[in-house]
């Protein structure tokens, strides 16, 4: 991932992300479709493009989809529709699941880089062991 990447830029790089072998495509994208009010439809759709790209390429790859949650200060009936789609996508394409890359991580200054929203060393230790 590339930070401020959405599901959009990622989808416009993918051919150059396929080019390299891999058994397992960790896909962990949408963070920032939520924070920039992209529509679920399209981040689905984005989403979804991506996930048959990669199965269409190399249809042995095993596929884990992490979720993301938006901050507290999101009100649920927004961050609702994005939620779903992460699981629906899962359960759509037989993938594994994690409903929320950041937890445990998330909102812990010591876990995060000087932003508060992206995770330093530590933080990712913990995201690497949870994945």
């Amino acid at each position: 991932g590339i930070s401020g990447d959405t599901t959009q830029s990622a989808l416009y790089r993918l051919e150059n992300v396929l080019g390299s072998p891999a058994t397992i495509f960790i896909l962990a994208l949408g963070a920032n479709d939520m924070l920039r009010s992209h529509s679920p439809a399209a981040t689905a759709a984005n989403l979804e493009k991506i996930i048959l790209r990669v199965k269409e390429t190399n249809p042995e790859v095993k596929l884990a989809l992490l979720g993301m949650e938006l901050p507290g200060w999101i009100t649920q009936a927004r961050a609702e529709p994005y939620r779903k789609l992460y699981r629906s996508l899962s359960e759509k394409y037989g993938m594994s699941y994690l409903p929320f890359l950041l937890e445990g991580v998330a909102g812990k200054p010591e876990l995060n880089i000087p932003d508060g929203l992206h995770p330093n060393a530590a933080g990712y230790q913990i995201i690497a062991e949870r994945v």
